[in-house]
């Protein structure tokens, strides 16, 4: 709660306050009528929208995202779990970063060192696996270049309406795909042409 507090930018999530009555601490933030993005352009997708209309849209939410991004690192914070399910959409399609469970302020180190998350993964716990960089799952380490990993998977989320990144493919076998060189493919989709 304390993080989300000090942003302000209108592509990341704000604060509007905090209930303290009950079990637990509530937060209060805006409403985002649109829900997130993952559902978002899965819903366009069954609507079918022209190809230009779709193509710009996906582009602008993508500069939404960088945008939002480019002012978490400029204030020090990794956040870790980038994904088009932690980006919300209100109804005049602003898009904000939110879902900052996992994030941390680097200061002036530029990254950080957490403990492994190789036994995570190995134990199929709940670790954005599929999002994360190599380094990240390997070693634990997280900059800001993994957040730039991060957003790339998540382009290619919105590029393929919402498809799960490596499906069909084990958690724990992720790494070895990652080490050997593969990488996610551009979409094939009239929305994803080469030049995009």
């Amino acid at each position: 709660m304390s993080k989300m507090a000090s942003f302000e930018h209108k592509n990341v999530m704000t604060l509007i306050g905090v209930c303290l009555d009950g079990e637990m601490p509530l937060i209060i933030m805006p409403f985002m009528g649109k829900g997130n993005v993952l559902e978002y352009v899965r819903k366009m997708n069954e609507n079918q929208l022209q190809e230009t209309t779709m193509k710009t849209n996906f582009l602008g939410i993508c500069h939404q995202i960088t945008k939002g991004m480019r002012y978490l690192a400029d204030c020090k914070f990794v956040h870790r779990d980038l994904a088009a399910r932690n980006c919300m959409i209100d109804e005049k399609n602003m898009i904000k970063v939110a879902d900052f469970g996992l994030s941390e302020n680097v200061y002036s180190s530029g990254g950080y060192v957490c403990q492994s998350n190789e036994e995570a993964v190995a134990r199929e716990e709940k670790v954005p696996i599929r999002w994360m960089a190599p380094e990240s799952i390997e070693s634990g380490r997280y900059s800001e270049k993994t957040d730039v990993w991060a957003f790339g998977v998540t382009c290619w989320e919105i590029f393929t309406f919402g498809h799960v990144p490596y499906s069909g493919i084990r958690a724990m076998s992720i790494l070895n795909v990652l080490k050997s060189g593969q990488r996610l493919e551009r979409p094939i989709n009239d929305i994803c042409s080469d030049n995009m």
